[in-house]
């Protein structure tokens, strides 16, 4: 249907209407009349179809409203009364994405598939959520916070899944730098307050508060519905008027977001966080300064920000990061440069790993590289190879596996959300154009001026290690609560007891059939029964091994040149984590890191290394290693990837001792601070080390094993680099030569003859050495550890393998899997227990099972809910309906909208471990037959997990000191 503006249809009025050539779609935005509900609906061929609801949602205090408000409107609502609609999608839908999130201003609803009527189901669930959600006291209890009282001689504690959330968010150092640098910088608007919730603060939460802020906010006059895909705007209309929208009427909203008065003269804060009272305090500090700059409406500032970021911090040849990393002062830069998710954007940066009395040190360098660019300009070549990347980017959209929609809407929203043109942030070819035009005219350096150096809105953050203040603060908070308990009565207490034992039962109630049946699902017959098969054609066997995957890719080559790594020895292994790097980031014989990673910027999209290692399908005592370089380049420019490739390959130079120490200094420090945030992933790790050897090999080169070896070999480098760059130089000897490679090639067929040529010219210039394969042979672990840090939560695992335990694969294990995940798990450990999440992780090529939780609270408690899985499956009784719902969640994961680069790395994968389309054909066989005894049969299997498995958790070192039974090894992570 074609459409005019002005005209009205279905209740809406077309405002504007405009074709977006960037991104192969046409753009309408509708204003529905009734209301004043403002929708854009973004058409094209895309069959990964989006639907979101967003209000903006602007906090005036600290305890996390529109976030608990996020979380509970998803917990049922009036057309349909069961306890969580969102799992109950989670377990039955074929979405492509699924979720909600809140954002410093606004609070948004995204979800996508590409089934017609997954799609409008999705829709429908998620519209009667957020205008008639049920948002009871026990939801709001459950989801936001509570008191918990089991017993009358206990102590009484908080619970709630957001308050453990953002207790785990506030024990990332990096995380409460971010916020207190925001809330510094626009301290008299609605940025000046936590919209995620301090946990000091989410305890002061009414329930009558939190109803209010949804009755406030939560309409349609506030809302801005965002529609993308392929489907029909006449029938997405008809249904949004008709269903939703014309029950409303228009609604006078206060959301209206003010701006940040500017400073008069900057400003300087000191924090303290956390270290444990035995924890080294040298070198532990983060200092950042950050610049309110302009507003997020106007796109030209956006974009040139966006690429002047990119210019001074993108890269390892980018000014302001060499300065910085250059000077010793810190470990790593931090602050992440240019920021758009507010009304005003922002500029920060600064280091960690420093010294808390350098942090002057560190402001004089930043300012004083900033005055020399300035005044001196930035080099043409690095201003070149910024905005070529951040065209690149733009041209290319590729999201991973996140759709498209969901990205296009958010940045719709940078200038939607602020009462300025919904389009304004999705056009950026004339911008681009201007840009380049003027880019070699002091454009750049005149942004440095206007808004980095001639700007008093400035706010400086020194955040210090203060041995013990976590434990202060725990002891704060029960004390407090012990206070509290005594002033209460004996009838109080009974009465509290009485309330935490309803909501347990509430929560532990299933939810009634008629309840559940309410709910629009799909049944088998609505659902595509087929497994992807992505082109894969050997091209040569050997000299080198070449692989095609015949895809369109809109003029662009995806290559990845891939070096087999198992003739390194087993005691230098450890250094392929960041061979990589070195190659990429410590130049060549003919030019100096920043040279090259400026013609990498100007030529490719951009060349990245990584370490893949897996099993072949038959053998899991098989190791296959790989060390990766992926480069993207448009085919016009296939010429410069290769003559790149070649020149890293053969001409690597690691006598920059400098820059060697900084590249470890660097590992080092991120590793150090991606513990406790994702202590989970650490969890995973260690429990597949107890039991396989790809575990053992992975623990080795990315685990916490592999943390220990960066901070030995942090000290050797600082001491003798000319000896640790010999080890790098050894370890590459053995990895890149001829004999070791393999190049996985995703473009178009007719293009493969000009890319083979290239491919054949490097294979040749490659040394011909061989060496012998490594038979690795690897100690595990000793089992059962409580890793110790000064979080406030908990990463409780749990792990065995199941090969060793006599199980044999089928697909209805998948169907096991997804039970447990969206059940018995999100039950027990979210709902119940107030962790924010939990996951079960399988390995079909090793055998290793995780059961590992995220931001837990607790410890023992999780790990008996583990122990409890084999009688869960045993006494299972489950309707014929709900098992369909969860075999269709499987089959919609065995689909999923892939990019062409991920179709072709998950086909090169395949084709390395042996991985057979008619396995995967069986798999989907196996779990569209799975029957109720077939998942009552796998209750023995995790009895068996139960007397067997391996234990490991991270997290608080007094909650691991008090359930010290369940431990063998207690292991400080922080020296």
């Amino acid at each position: 249907m074609s459409f005019e503006v002005d005209r009205s249809y279905y209740g809406f009025k077309l405002k504007k209407q405009e074709k977006l050539k960037e991104l192969n779609s046409l753009a309408l935005f509708f204003e529905h009349e009734k209301t004043g509900a403002e929708l854009l609906v973004m058409e094209n061929d895309d069959d990964n179809k989006v639907f979101s609801a967003t209000f903006r949602t602007p906090p005036f205090n600290d305890t996390g409203v529109a976030h608990i408000l996020e979380h509970s409107v998803l917990c049922g609502s009036q057309k349909f009364p069961v306890k969580e609609p969102f799992v109950e999608l989670m377990k039955g839908s074929l979405q492509t994405f699924l979720n909600a999130m809140t954002f410093p201003d606004k609070t948004m609803y995204p979800v996508a598939s590409r089934n017609r009527k997954d799609f409008f189901n999705l829709m429908t669930v998620y519209l009667d959520a957020v205008f008639y959600p049920k948002i009871t006291e026990e939801i709001f209890k459950q989801e936001g916070w509570h008191y918990e009282l089991d017993a009358p001689e206990g102590d009484i504690t908080y619970k709630g899944v957001v308050y453990n959330e953002m207790k785990g968010v506030f024990s990332n150092p990096e995380s409460v730098l971010d916020r207190h640098l925001a809330h510094s910088l626009f301290p008299k608007t609605p940025y000046g307050y936590e919209s995620g919730g301090d946990p000091m603060s989410i305890p002061q939460l009414t329930y009558d508060g939190f109803r209010e802020f949804h009755r406030k906010y939560y309409h349609p006059t506030n809302s801005r519905l965002f529609i993308y895909g392929d489907g029909d705007t006449d029938e997405y209309l008809k249904y949004l008027n008709e269903e939703y929208l014309s029950r409303f009427d228009r609604l006078e909203v206060d959301s209206h977001i003010g701006l940040q008065r500017r400073f008069s003269k900057p400003k300087w804060k000191d924090v303290p966080y956390a270290v444990s009272k035995n924890e080294s305090v040298e070198k532990k500090t983060y200092v950042v300064v950050g610049m309110k700059l302009g507003k997020a409406t106007d796109y030209e500032h956006c974009l040139a920000m966006e690429i002047l970021s990119h210019i001074l911090l993108g890269t390892s040849a980018a000014p302001l990061r060499k300065a910085l990393l250059q000077s010793n002062l810190g470990s790593e830069v931090i602050g992440g440069g240019f920021d758009d998710n507010r009304a005003e954007t922002l500029f920060a940066v600064g280091m960690k790993g420093a010294d808390r009395e350098d942090a002057q040190k560190i402001l004089d360098l930043v300012f004083d590289t900033l005055n020399d660019l300035a005044e001196n300009g930035i080099d043409e070549d690095q201003v070149k190879a910024s905005v070529n990347t951040i065209d690149f980017k733009l041209r290319e959209a590729n999201f991973g596996g996140f759709p498209k929609g969901i990205v296009y809407n958010i940045q719709a929203l940078g200038s939607w959300l602020y009462d300025a043109d919904p389009m304004g942030h999705l056009k950026y070819e004339k911008l681009m154009k201007k840009i380049k035009k003027k880019m070699n005219e002091g454009y750049f350096e005149a942004l440095i001026k206007k808004h980095l150096l001639d700007n008093n809105h400035r706010s400086v953050l020194v955040l210090y290690p203060k041995p013990g203040l976590g434990e202060k603060q725990d002891a704060k908070v029960r004390k407090a609560l012990r206070e509290m308990k005594s002033g209460l009565s004996d009838k109080d207490i009974e009465n509290l007891i009485e309330e935490t034992r309803a909501l347990q039962e509430m929560q532990m109630a299933p939810d009634a059939p008629e309840a559940l049946a309410t709910l629009p699902r799909l049944h088998l017959n609505d659902v595509e029964k087929k497994v992807p098969k992505f082109p894969c054609e050997v091209k040569r066997k050997d000299n080198p091994t070449v692989l095609l995957h015949d895809l369109f890719t809109n003029n662009i080559a995806y290559t990845q040149i891939c070096f087999d790594t198992n003739a390194v020895p087993q005691d230098q292994i450890q250094y392929l984590g960041l061979l990589g790097r070195m190659i990429l980031g410590m130049g060549t014989k003919k030019r100096d890191y920043v040279e090259m990673s400026q013609q990498i910027g100007i030529h490719t999209g951009g060349i990245s290394p990584s370490h893949y290692s897996s099993v072949t399908f038959d053998d899991r005592s098989h190791l296959l290693s790989h060390l990766n370089f992926s480069g993207t380049v448009l085919m016009e420019k296939l010429d410069a990837l290769f003559d790149l490739y070649a020149e890293l390959f053969t001409e690597r130079d690691f006598s920059n001792t400098g820059r060697l120490v900084e590249i470890i200094r660097s590992a080092k420090a991120n590793m150090e601070t991606s513990i406790v945030p994702h202590g989970n992933q650490y969890v995973l790790s260690r429990l597949q080390a107890y039991h396989s050897r790809l575990g053992q090999y992975d623990e080795w080169t990315d685990g916490l094993t592999y943390f220990r070896f960066l901070e030995d070999l942090y000290e050797r480098v600082e001491k003798d680099p000319e000896a640790v760059a010999k080890e790098f130089h050894q370890v590459a000897d053995k990895v890149l030569n001829r004999g070791n490679i393999l190049v996985n090639i995703t473009s178009p067929a007719k293009d493969f003859s000009k890319i083979d040529k290239r491919v054949k010219h490097l294979a040749e210039i490659l040394p011909e050495a061989t060496y012998p394969r490594v038979d690795y042979r690897f100690e595990p672990p000793a089992p059962n550890e409580g890793f110790m840090t000064t979080s406030t939560v908990q990463y409780v695992g749990k792990g065995a393998n199941l090969y060793q335990l006599g199980y044999q694969y089928s697909g209805k294990f998948e169907v096991v899997k997804a039970l447990l995940r969206t059940a018995f798990l999100w039950d027990r450990i979210r709902v119940q227990g107030g962790a924010y999440g939990s996951m079960i992780n399988f390995d079909l090529y090793t055998g290793d099972l995780g059961l590992v939780s995220y931001r837990d609270p607790n410890l023992s408690e999780t790990l008996d809910v583990y122990d409890e899985i084999g009688d869960f499956l045993a006494n299972l009784d489950l309707p014929g309906e709900e098992l369909e719902k969860i075999i269709i969640g499987c089959i919609g994961k065995m689909d999923p909208p892939l990019t062409p680069d991920r179709k072709g790395s998950i086909s090169r994968a395949e084709y390395l471990t042996g991985m057979t389309q008619e396995f995967k054909e069986r798999r989907l066989d196996e779990v569209m037959s799975t029957t109720l005894d077939d998942v009552r049969g796998y209750a023995d299997l995790f009895h068996a997990v139960k007397e067997k498995g391996s234990v490991c958790v991270l997290g608080n070192s007094a909650r691991i000191k008090k359930d010290a039974s369940r431990f063998d090894h207690l292991v400080d992570v922080f020296k």
